[in-house]
């Protein structure tokens, strides 16, 4: 089991709350990536995505 496997499991609940505590949602409580996040103009993950598509 991997190091962050491990912290995972013996951490679950303190790294869920962390993760959802720093998560935006829409009105529908969607989780939802602001236009401003860091994130928005990555396009390696589109290379990614389309290799995994069916």
């Amino acid at each position: 089991m991997s190091t962050l496997a491990q912290y995972l499991k013996k951490n679950k609940e303190h790294a869920y709350s962390f993760a959802t505590a720093n998560t935006k949602y829409d009105k529908q409580g969607r989780p939802v990536i602001s236009k401003k996040d860091e994130w928005v103009d990555e396009s390696e993950w589109n290379e990614v995505y389309n290799m995994l598509k069916f």
